[in-house]
């Protein structure tokens, strides 16, 4: 019996599909964009091992990115419901001992008095 044709070559099978835009992204591309986030996160933002960082979005294929390039670097993730009002978000925040946090421009606000770096991902429809 042979292989079903979906395992033959999975780097070119869809792995995520943004219901709201049609974007989507193969296996490929998921770990292309997880390599290159991944070695930004570590020689740029001295991102490591049990570092902390905070991930403030809705739902997002980009979410799944983020998540896979922390792990990769045995980081850990910390989420928080972005229906949360600003001053329960920073009280997770004040007890997280977190070092950055990946967000979107639109939940900027809710961030207001934080003193972390952030990373915007609303950018990444530039990953093509």
């Amino acid at each position: 019996m042979s292989q079903p044709s979906y395992l033959r070559d999975p780097s070119s099978k869809i792995a995520f599909i943004d219901s709201s835009t049609g974007r989507q992204l193969s296996f490929s591309d998921v770990w292309r964009v997880v390599d290159a986030d991944t070695t930004c996160l570590s020689a740029n933002m001295n991102i490591h091992k049990n570092n902390i960082v905070l991930l403030l979005s809705s739902n997002s294929i980009y979410f799944s990115i983020v998540c896979l390039s922390i792990m990769s670097l045995d980081a850990i993730i910390t989420t928080t419901n972005y229906l949360n009002t600003s001053p329960k978000i920073a009280k997770q925040i004040s007890i997280s001992k977190l070092v950055l946090t990946f967000t979107i421009s639109q939940l900027l606000p809710k961030l207001a008095d934080s003193k972390l770096p952030i990373v915007f991902f609303d950018f990444a429809n530039s990953y093509q």
